[in-house]
């Protein structure tokens, strides 16, 4: 689906920045957790819960859902990223390296380009992934990084974007691949 494309190349721009992901040309990108060991003991990140996307929790099934991202105006996804992706998942990604999302903005996630007002996903300027292995290469050599995103990154940027997690049997839904390209085969 093209919207869905474009939704989690969104989010995998914004995951690789806030991880502090840098990449040159040629060189695959490395993040600050890479070069220091996770702490014994550490809490594990929260999950996506109805307080946390900004909805009342009552514990009652909520009376209107938000629309989808996909089928929102472009003022309306720029509210929606403005007011409750970016201060959501600055914070998500604040609990997990406080350091490393100092800096959480627009640019974390859709690259140089935002400044120009230029917010198209997925971000040439991420991590490239490649997904042939199943991620294996990701998880050996950002394993903290990898499972950060794929345990509490993407299921919290799609449940924001109203979008439901990426279903690898129907190819439907926000994955990687909403934010992040794929290496050149």
């Amino acid at each position: 689906m093209k919207k869905s494309a474009i939704v989690l190349g969104s989010l995998a721009i914004a995951l690789g920045a806030a991880l502090g992901c840098t990449v040159t040309p040629g060189d695959r990108a490395t993040t600050p957790s890479e070069t220091s060991a996770e702490p014994e003991g550490k809490e594990p990140l929260p999950s996506v819960t109805a307080e946390r996307v900004g909805e009342e929790s009552t514990g009652e099934a909520p009376a209107a859902k938000r629309k989808a991202f996909h089928d929102m105006t472009p003022g309306e996804r720029m509210s929606l990223m403005k007011n409750v992706v970016l201060p959501e998942m600055k914070a998500l990604f604040e609990e997990h390296n406080r350091k490393s999302a100092k800096d959480f903005s627009c640019k974390t996630c859709h690259g140089s380009r935002a400044a120009q007002g230029n917010f198209e996903m997925p971000s040439p300027e991420l991590l490239k992934l490649d997904p042939s292995d199943g991620f294996a290469d990701e998880l050996k050599e950002h394993p903290n990084g990898t499972k950060f995103m794929m345990e509490h990154v993407v299921p919290t940027m799609a449940k924001l974007l109203g979008e439901p997690v990426y279903d690898p049997e129907t190819h439907q839904g926000f994955g990687c691949f909403g934010c992040h390209t794929k290496v050149d085969s």
